[in-house]
């Protein structure tokens, strides 16, 4: 397959403009964070982050990143700052990892494990089988929910500062003591060079007109937040039985109970999420 053709150019520009260019591709994750050694002291690193944005600018000003950017606004019609910030999904995970690991608890309380209550025969082992197939199938929903990329609208913060600052940036009148170098695609050259068009004028157009989205999960999906609530439930269940289990009580029934619950609000559940997810896909 034929590499894509490559268009390079030139920008005639202030050092500000230089400045507001680079630092909104750093802020939006388009220029990796750097560390700059100290040649004296191999072990003394200095995040760039640390400095203000004309130094800052000064260290990345040899870095890639910036034609990216412009190249990922053209052709997504947006700023889409990828989710570098994972901490909500980390979050969730950890709450649903919670459950997981009683799994295993679970296991070894039900093995085995016949009773009778009210001359009824109740099987524990097989009903905590049933729970998995349906915990697991509930599971596989929420994954697949999760795994539909969301982009909501960023309206604040310093990203946003940082565009709207380029965006309204107006260079004095013979102002152009710097050059930006940028290399990209022809769909961007194409939308950045039309005929008889500046270049600069083109950016400050681009980043004025277009929003700042990022790339997320659905994290807070009121389906996904119900299954974590069941399985918090089931969280606290355990603990109590643990409770019953420790004072020698018969905890058994409680089990039972537990399950057999669960079990029926992940099945009912999983069929209206995997009624959502088919709805989902139908409008991507």
């Amino acid at each position: 397959m034929d590499k894509p053709e490559i268009f390079k150019c030139e920008c005639r520009c202030s050092q500000e403009f230089r400045q507001k260019l680079v630092e909104l591709a750093y802020l939006s994750g388009f220029i990796k964070k750097q560390k700059i050694e100290n040649p004296n002291n191999k072990d003394f690193l200095i995040d760039v982050s640390e400095f203000d944005a004309p130094v800052r600018t000064a260290f990345l000003s040899r870095t890639k990143g910036v034609s990216e950017m412009l190249m990922s606004i053209v052709k997504n019609n947006a700023l889409i700052i990828s989710g570098a910030d994972k901490s909500d999904m980390r979050d969730i995970e950890r709450k649903f990892n919670k459950t997981n690991s009683n799994i295993s608890q679970l296991a070894r309380l039900t093995e085995k494990q016949k009773f009778s209550f009210k001359d009824k025969p109740y099987d524990l082992e097989k009903l905590f089988h049933d729970f998995i197939r349906e915990k697991t199938g509930l599971g596989e929903q929420v994954n697949r929910r999760l795994s539909i990329k969301t982009y909501p609208a960023v309206t604040s913060g310093k990203i946003f500062d940082a565009k709207m600052d380029l965006a309204t940036h107006r260079d004095k009148e013979g102002n152009y003591d710097d050059r930006f170098y940028f290399a990209w695609d022809k769909q961007t050259n194409d939308a950045l060079r039309p005929a008889g068009s500046e270049l600069k004028p083109m950016i400050i157009q681009l980043i004025n007109e277009k929003p700042i989205q990022k790339e997320g999960a659905p994290v807070n999906n009121p389906l996904i937040l119900e299954a974590l609530e069941i399985y918090q439930r089931l969280n606290s269940d355990l603990e109590h039985i643990h409770t019953l289990k420790l004072e020698g009580k018969n905890y058994q029934i409680a089990l039972y109970k537990s399950l057999y619950t669960r079990k029926n609000e992940c099945n009912a559940l999983q069929k209206r999420l995997q009624e959502e997810n088919i709805n989902a896909l139908r409008k991507t």
